[in-house]
């Protein structure tokens, strides 16, 4: 009974078991720089790729390929104003630019953009609310954002790139 209830309280709580990634090998010795090492997004693909059993390396040096995360900006505008003025409706939106380097510095993967956008409607009597509530879907939206770096990085797109780029036999230099 007790093990009825457990599933049923994880299942009403949105949680459901990580499925497996798979990443191009040189992407399991990666190292993350960012402009904002503390960022949410810095944060939770730190947590995430954990979870994923990838570990990042602690330097450059120790690693084959680095994910720079670049330009993690957040933006909101005013979309309507309801026609008593008692309702306000704001787009939010926040986006961030990768890439990925060898360990040398030469280019692997060039610069992707991934964003996420919500719209968020307050009322004029819930204006300080509205403020802790845009916090919070910048935080949704940054967490998806992490999600989505991961997704990308296992696309095969990139996974052939990445395997391309390490397989490439070193041209000898003749003389």
């Amino acid at each position: 009974m007790f093990l009825l209830f457990a599933c049923l309280f994880l299942a009403s709580c949105g949680f459901r078991p990580a499925g497996r990634i798979t990443l191009a090998p040189p992407l399991h010795r990666m190292y993350l720089q960012a402009v904002d090492p503390y960022s949410t997004v810095a944060y939770n693909l730190r947590k995430d790729l954990a979870m994923y059993h990838i570990s990042l390396a602690a330097t450059k040096e120790e690693a084959d390929t680095i994910l720079v995360l670049d330009r993690d900006q957040s933006s909101q505008a005013l979309i309507g104003i309801s026609s008593t003025q008692q309702v306000s409706q704001y787009n939010l939106k926040t986006s961030i630019q990768f890439e990925i380097l060898d360990k040398n510095g030469r280019l692997l993967v060039d610069t992707q953009t991934l964003s996420e956008e919500r719209i968020m409607t307050i009322q004029s009597d819930q204006i300080l609310g509205g403020s802790n509530e845009a916090e919070l879907f910048y935080q949704q939206m940054r967490r998806n954002l992490a999600i989505a770096i991961i997704n990308r990085l296992a696309s095969k797109e990139i996974t052939k790139t990445i395997t391309d780029s390490f397989s490439t036999p070193k041209q000898s230099k003749m003389k």
